[in-house]
């Protein structure tokens, strides 16, 4: 019995790597590819995103009204008047710091109450 190469058990596979895609780019090229595919997937709905995204914000720097905020209007209304915000003024430095400062608890709280269940 040679000595080598030494016997090596097959690799089981991951319940994810049956998709057929995973398995076309680990027979394209090197056991690395199938992590590359979420970052690529991220950056071309990003870039198809770019145009659609920076038309509305320009739109809403020149004090113009965007395409489709007449139909949301009624719904942001019922929002500012839910929470008793008046949309005609502007918040402080210490307003604005403070409601960052209780979202960041909000959302610390939620994600960490996500990870202990």
């Amino acid at each position: 019995m040679p000595l080598w190469p030494p016997c090596v058990p097959a690799r089981r596979k991951h319940p994810c790597e049956k998709r057929a895609v995973v398995d076309f780019l680990e027979r394209a090229g090197s056991p690395a590819t199938p992590h590359a595919v979420a970052p690529c997937c991220y950056s071309v709905i990003l870039l198809a995103c770019v145009k659609s995204l920076g038309w509305y914000i320009a739109r809403i720097y020149e004090g113009k009204t965007p395409g489709l905020s007449h139909l949301f209007a009624p719904l942001e209304r019922l929002t500012y008047r839910y929470c008793g915000v008046d949309p005609s003024l502007e918040m402080t430095w210490q307003q604005y710091s403070s409601a960052v400062l209780l979202l960041s608890l909000v959302s610390f709280i939620a994600v960490y109450s996500l990870q202990r269940l």
